[in-house]
């Protein structure tokens, strides 16, 4: 088997504080590197290899490579980096191999003595849910809310501009309502050729969790998928499998939660509807990130995931609240073409988040149940037919609401 070589790595001090590694990847020369706040600085081991181990992981599977790392690894991270964590990617993408994973030494870390705790804070429906149920505990309150760029910006210098645009906005969320801001760039992303982010998210992100060694003693991510739905099998979204595959990542000083998995997507819907701080700050949007940054609402108001929360919203009677994210005149000038994006969805396989929609649809007696039972088991017969039968949905959406 091929071998993928990685130094140890190195800490940089000057106006941005990073870490890097060098690699030989398989004869080829690339760096991995990450940056992080000044105040975590005292925190971060240039020895330690937990963030670049799991950061590699995934790409040297893929490149059938095993991984031989300078430095010193978290002894539980190690077992379950070379074992279970292994297994559940492989059943989740059949075209990741096992490898092996050579490292210097193994070590316990010591947990901080000031107790930190983060969550993920993209500003999306399951970020705002978490803070809303996290939010009713001043003991589980987390401390920081974090943006990490890893690989859901984009690409290049879009990726930098969206991550300062993300990085004002978390400011302002933070000093507004009394967190503290974490913010991480990194080139993790560029190692996920041919690998997209929603099947590749969790681990991404724990890997620049990881890199702050034990200065986040717990990370919330907030869940995507309902405990119904929870499982390890092939999928497209390494989400399926967040709270079985997210306490793997765990070292001594450093444990991670998936939040939010007892609530559907509706419900976290109907629970940040009520949350009036969404309405300023919501963002859902897959759309393109170069149009995205020429734009003065976050979202774009006709991606799936859009498609997706704008017609929740209107089920609902929230969506004028969210007149300040959405375009609400191109949703309604548009509404059946949009509208079709997110029926295509529905009619796909294991869509329990869109298939949400169609039930409070239902609910609401927009849409008739018994018909659309029916014309998913007929869309299953072919491309042209899913198109035609996701156009007429669309069609009796927009004529019923």
């Amino acid at each position: 088997m091929d071998v993928i070589k990685v130094s140890k790595p190195r800490k940089v001090k000057g106006e941005n504080y990073k870490v890097y590694c060098d690699i030989d990847w398989l004869g080829e020369n690339k760096s991995l590197w990450l940056t992080y706040p000044k105040e975590f600085d005292s925190y971060v081991d240039s020895s330690s290899v937990d963030w670049v181990a799991t950061a590699l992981l995934i790409p040297a599977m893929l490149a059938k490579s095993d991984l031989i790392i300078s430095g010193t690894i978290s002894s539980s991270l190690y077992y379950f980096l070379c074992s279970d964590i292994q297994k559940i990617l492989h059943i989740q993408n059949p075209d990741l191999s096992q490898i092996k994973i050579h490292v210097d030494e193994m070590a316990l870390r010591c947990k901080a003595n000031d107790y930190q705790s983060a969550s993920g804070f993209s500003a999306g429906v399951d970020s705002f849910s978490s803070l809303a149920l996290l939010g009713d505990s001043q003991a589980l309150k987390p401390n920081y809310l974090a943006t990490l760029n890893v690989g859901a910006m984009g690409k290049g210098d879009n990726a930098r501009k969206m991550l300062k645009k993300y990085a004002t906005r978390l400011t302002e969320f933070c000093v507004n309502h009394n967190y503290k801001p974490l913010i991480i760039d990194s080139n993790i992303d560029e190692f996920f050729e041919g690998l997209s982010y929603q099947a590749t998210h969790s681990i991404r992100s724990a890997a620049a969790i990881l890199a702050l060694g034990g200065a986040i003693s717990r990370y919330y991510y907030s869940s995507t998928f309902e405990y119904p739905s929870i499982g390890v099998s092939k999928t497209y979204d390494m989400s399926y499998a967040d709270p079985i595959l997210l306490p793997l990542f765990s070292t001594e000083a450093t444990e991670f939660r998936a939040i939010g998995t007892n609530l559907s997507r509706l419900q976290k819907v109907e629970l940040i509807s009520d949350y009036e701080t969404s309405y300023k700050y919501l963002d859902v949007c897959v759309g393109d990130p170069a149009k995205r940054l020429k734009s003065d609402i976050p979202n774009c108001s006709q991606c799936w995931k859009c498609s997706r929360q704008i017609m929740t919203l209107e089920l609902l009677g929230s969506l004028e609240q969210y007149s300040d994210v959405f375009d609400l005149e191109k949703y309604h000038a548009n509404k059946q073409s949009i509208v079709f994006k997110h029926m295509m969805n529905v009619l796909l396989p294991n869509r329990p988040n869109d298939w949400d929609v169609i039930k409070l649809a239902e609910l609401k007696g927009v849409m008739n149940k018994s018909n659309i039972k029916a014309l998913i088991r007929a869309s299953k017969l072919s491309w042209r037919l899913r198109r035609f039968i996701a156009n007429k949905l669309a069609k009796t959406y927009t004529e019923s609401i």
